[in-house]
């Protein structure tokens, strides 16, 4: 059985290399396999980002995206000879990114031993040499940083939080490069601005799910699929059945898990592992990806409804 698997697997890697890569050799800063059951949206990101030019992502907490990241990085250097450069707002963050999750990922990995010289040398935190590649580990705060390289791709973690003057030179870095790639990524901060701006000017692609009772494919939204106002402009959840259960307890002790409300047949329905990715604007160029807590499987709505009720009134929060 498990040698039908890894055959399905090396298969599959034919095709989707990344996906390959994940699934067989990568493990996680826990030690543990990856998985997409509960993020069904990575698999296909996995298929189709080492493929294109770049993209900007949008991105909530905890959604895998830096994992990914990571994995392309190993990939493109390891199996593709690039040299990437990967940026982080600061030489410090950096610092601890690399000794706190690089390291014990490049480490705990057979396959990835193998490309490193003498199958055990991890570099320092700034440069990993891997396979016939490198990966330049950058904090966006180190003018010097940005002028002493060139690489084949660049990748920006956090991007709301870098350095935007360092970051302007970044693109210069690949310009001598025959392949250059680009990709962005971070928690939004304000609306217009960084991240978001740049997701707006990309194909901008949902994660679109299908209704379990009427068929209707649709990205789940907060205030389209999950929230509303009441008669007394008190925000309720659209699932009735949550809905009916809070007239008897308080948000706190609502044991219930809300579930998304559907926007055609206006029913509750399940979310499962199927979905796909839908670009808003086909005839743009550049991907941009937003991702939600909504989209992943394990996550409570009823948890962040609480938490949604509480920030109304804190500005913090």
């Amino acid at each position: 059985m498990i040698e039908n698997y890894k055959s399905l697997l090396t298969e599959i890697s034919i095709e989707y290399p990344l996906i390959g890569q994940a699934l067989l050799h990568h493990k996680n800063t826990r030690n543990q396999p990856m998985s997409f059951k509960d993020m069904p949206y990575l698999a296909q990101m996995y298929a189709e980002l080492p493929k294109c030019e770049g993209a900007d992502i949008r991105k909530a907490v905890q959604t895998g995206l830096s994992e990914l990241f990571i994995a392309l990085s190993l990939y493109h250097a390891g199996w593709k000879g690039k040299i990437v450069a990967y940026i982080l707002p600061t030489f410090s963050v950096r610092d601890r990114f690399v000794s706190s999750r690089i390291n014990k990922i490049l480490l705990n990995s057979e396959e990835y031993r193998k490309h490193l010289p003498n199958q055990k040398d991890v570099g320092n935190n700034r440069m990993k040499r891997f396979g016939s590649g490198s990966i330049l580990f950058l904090g966006s705060n180190t003018t010097g940083d940005f002028v002493e390289f060139s690489a084949d791709t660049v990748i920006v973690d956090e991007f709301d939080q870098c350095d935007p003057a360092n970051l302007a030179k970044a693109k210069d870095r690949i310009r001598a490069s025959k392949d250059p790639r680009m990709y962005r990524l971070g928690n939004p901060t304000l609306p217009n601005t960084g991240i978001c701006a740049l997701f707006d000017e990309s194909d901008q692609r949902f994660w679109f799910c299908r209704c379990t009772h009427c068929g209707h494919w649709q990205n789940i939204d907060w205030l389209e699929s999950i929230v509303m106002k009441d008669d007394n402009e008190n925000w309720v959840p659209r699932d009735p059945i949550a809905r009916q259960l809070l007239k008897d307890t308080r948000p706190k002790n609502l044991k219930y898990k809300m579930k998304p409300v559907c926007i055609k047949c206006n029913e509750p329905f399940d979310r499962n592992n199927e979905g796909e990715w839908v670009a808003k604007y086909k005839e743009r160029e550049r991907r941009g990806y937003t991702m939600s807590r909504l989209d992943v499987l394990s996550q409570s709505y009823t948890d962040l409804y609480v938490e949604w009720l509480e920030s109304q009134d804190d500005i913090n929060k």
